[in-house]
């Protein structure tokens, strides 16, 4: 949502502050927006796909750890960093966009999980969302700006490659 992203972009610093009023107000912007997206979408046809931003990496890493160790949180903010770093490397997104959601992710205390790139591939292919052999992933196009993209394996490969 651009203008969540609006919102939160310019006061990144507090999302770790001790004071609750702004983490109350982005947590309060943030369930409308979901509520909003689940009302126009409540079967999950399509719209709806774009609250899962990091999640096709996050359920692999959840995986990889047994589900222990790695908090469901930790796994998707670590998940948002690859789908945004994903989504750069495959030209979605400008470098300064990217850059300035990475900066956002990190700053709320998120960091990547490290992963071999065979054992995720591997995960990620046993996922519930392939179709047809093809990885589907929340990616970033633009600040606040997500899109649901059916991946060929070999993009991905040569992306855990470089």
């Amino acid at each position: 949502d651009k203008k969540f992203y609006g919102f939160l972009a310019p006061r990144a610093g507090e999302i770790k502050s001790p004071g609750r009023e702004f983490l109350n107000e982005a947590v309060r912007i943030s369930v409308k927006i979901k509520e909003n997206v689940v009302g126009r979408d409540f079967r999950e046809g399509g719209l709806r796909k774009i609250l899962n931003l990091g999640h096709t990496f996050a359920h692999a890493l959840e995986t990889s750890s047994g589900y222990r160790n790695i908090s469901h949180g930790e796994a998707v903010g670590s998940g948002m960093i690859d789908a945004v770093e994903l989504s750069s490397y495959l030209g979605l997104c400008g470098q300064d966009a990217a850059a300035k959601a990475l900066s956002l992710i990190e700053s709320a205390g998120f960091r990547r999980i490290k992963i071999d790139g065979k054992t995720l591939l591997k995960l990620i292919m046993s996922d519930k969302k392939v179709i047809d052999r093809n990885p589907v992933f929340v990616l970033l196009k633009g600040p606040g700006e997500a899109l649901v993209k059916e991946l060929p394996v070999k993009a991905l490969k040569k992306w855990l490659k470089h």
